[in-house]
């Protein structure tokens, strides 16, 4: 894992923004996640909910200047789940971060959105040597660790070892 993100949206706070400054949607958000967001009555917790998760991309790429929000996109699945596909700015950032791949989780209850983002790489880099790489190498072996290597064969045990 290279980062971590995480972002709450206030929906109600966040559908107040819409209507004072409507351009906000076609500056934020591309053809293609205004189309997925639909003309629905669900269209501001759809925008709420890729907000959060556009902002979840920003904090775990730290260095934001000079991205464009449009190159960070929110799309939906095979199988409605929330997929990140990144262009432009956020593709070049993501490169200098050694990041190839976006793990998103997106809920909504009631007036809030929350996003979870997990940024990976394929190829290991090492740890720099210092307090966070001793405390790995030293973790305890409890049931969190037996629970992750006995983790049932599919999507999400792959997910958690290759991001490992």
């Amino acid at each position: 894992m290279v980062g971590l993100g995480v972002d709450v949206v206030d929906v109600r706070r966040f559908a107040a923004t819409l209507e004072r400054t409507p351009g906000i949607v076609a500056r934020v958000f591309t053809e293609a996640e205004i189309a997925a967001a639909g003309g629905h009555r669900l269209r501001t917790v759809s925008l709420a909910g890729r907000w959060a998760v556009k902002e979840a991309v920003a904090k775990v790429l730290v260095d934001t200047r000079g991205m464009h929000w449009h190159d960070c996109q929110v799309l939906t699945g095979d199988h409605g789940e929330p997929v990140i596909e990144v262009s432009g700015s956020v593709a070049e950032a993501s490169r200098a971060r050694g990041i190839d791949r976006w793990l998103v989780s997106l809920s909504h209850d009631g007036d809030m959105a929350i996003a979870v983002v997990i940024a990976g790489a394929r190829s290991v880099r090492s740890a720099p040597e210092g307090d966070a790489a001793r405390s790995v190498r030293s973790a305890p072996e409890g049931d969190a660790a037996r629970s992750v290597r006995s983790a049932p064969e599919g999507d999400g045990a792959r997910s958690v070892r290759e991001l490992s």
